[in-house]
This record gives structure tokens, C-alpha cells and sequence, in this order.
């Protein structure tokens, strides 16, 4: 899954994990080294191609979950 992917990509614990939403539809960009580890270090949402629009969709899935 692409929870799976950012967990291990950004070395993410399993408490954080649950807290992530991540909305669909919503392009997501990982540069990464030769080993497969990302260049840059931030949060999940700040990856995605609008990060504006990832963070009011992320809040979005949040509600529906409550």
C-alpha cells in the first residue's frame, strides 16, 4: 500500500503510521538516491505534487475515519 511505501521510504514508526492520512488522487514525488533512500527529508504531504491540496484532502479522510 502507499502507507506502506512512505512508512518505510521516510522510516516512519508504527505509532506515527496510524496518524497518516493520505488522500487518493494526489501525485506524490520521491527523489531517491542510488540506494533507494530519499535525497530530502519532510513530511509525507509536503511530497505531493499540490501540497496545499494534499494537506485539505488529508484533513478530509481524516473526518471521514472519526
Amino acid at each position: 500500500s502507499l502507507r506502506a511505501l512512505c512508512k518505510h521510504l521516510d522510516k516512519i514508526d508504527d505509532k506515527e503510521i496510524v496518524k497518516l492520512n493520505i488522500p487518493t488522487g494526489i501525485p506524490f514525488i520521491y527523489d531517491l538516491d542510488e540506494e533507494l533512500n530519499p535525497l530530502i527529508e519532510k513530511p509525507v504531504l509536503e511530497r505531493a505534487l499540490d501540497p496545499k491540496t494534499a494537506q485539505t484532502q488529508a484533513e478530509s479522510v481524516k473526518k471521514q475515519t472519526q
